[in-house]
């Protein structure tokens, strides 16, 4: 079998999950997948060899500002025309299934050419009636239309209907948290706001994770760019983890 994999590439937690499963799927000799990532400028990509000969697309993402989405932002700014574009050069009749983790270009170019569609993440749990029924106009519009499928199959705590348990590495890991040791991932925040409000509390040692930062000492703040070994090692001695209400993070945690 042959599967193209579109993986969406804004903030990490997609990219986590199918780093894991991309382990797995390795194990599968008769199954062979290409990957195609978009939604960040490869410049911001790491820890990418898990997938291999990567495909790279502009695609979609969204705008946030002070950890808030900016709807009118988020409209003006993506690049609609070379979206359609790549929508329409893809050639996913090469493939016999595509799978998408939220990923529009490689959802769309499915829908557009007949070619079966798997959701597989988290956002793809909302499709389910009693949690779609809950979401406001705007998220059943971008549940529904940001990257369609044929077969949705989502992520949800508990079992509903067509969703699974999530997927989390599943590492050794023997090491007791350190009661004072604080992981912080807010990549959607500005990383001087997070150090301004994290500095008083000085009883606390703070391994905070951020794009916008380089590694230094900051006394009781270390400041990390993004590693995905470097942050499952925090992540594995820490008692805590603050971080924005994302689904992947909140999974590892638990």
């Amino acid at each position: 079998m042959k599967i193209l994999y579109g993986v969406q590439g804004t903030g990490n937690g997609h990219l986590s999950r199918c780093h894991t499963l991309a382990q797995s799927l390795t194990k599968h000799r008769n199954v062979e997948i290409d990957y195609l990532i978009s939604g960040r400028q490869p410049s911001g990509l790491f820890d990418m060899e898990v997938f291999g000969d990567y495909q790279w697309r502009q695609g979609l993402s969204f705008v946030t500002e002070r950890g808030r989405l900016r709807r009118r932002k988020t409209l003006l700014n993506n690049h609609w025309r070379q979206f359609w574009q790549d929508v329409k050069n893809l050639p996913v009749t090469d493939y016999d299934l595509v799978i998408t983790d939220y990923e529009p270009v490689t959802a769309w170019a499915a829908k557009k050419q007949g070619v079966r569609c798997v959701g597989l993440g988290r956002q793809y749990a909302f499709h389910e009636p009693d949690l779609f029924k809950r979401l406001s106009w705007w998220q059943k519009q971008l549940i529904s239309s940001f990257a369609p499928c044929s077969e949705p199959v989502g992520m949800h705590w508990l079992a509903s209907g067509n969703a699974i348990p999530p997927v989390v590495r599943q590492e050794e890991n023997a090491c007791v948290g350190l009661m004072q040791r604080v992981v912080v991932y807010l990549p959607f925040e500005d990383p001087r706001d997070i150090i301004d409000q994290l500095q008083p509390l000085d009883n606390y040692e703070f391994s905070l994770f951020h794009p916008k930062v380089e590694r230094k000492s900051l006394g009781h703040i270390e400041c990390y760019p993004p590693s995905r070994t470097e942050f499952a090692q925090h992540f594995s001695k820490a008692s805590a983890i603050l971080s924005n209400a994302g689904f992947e993070t909140s999974c590892e945690a638990l």
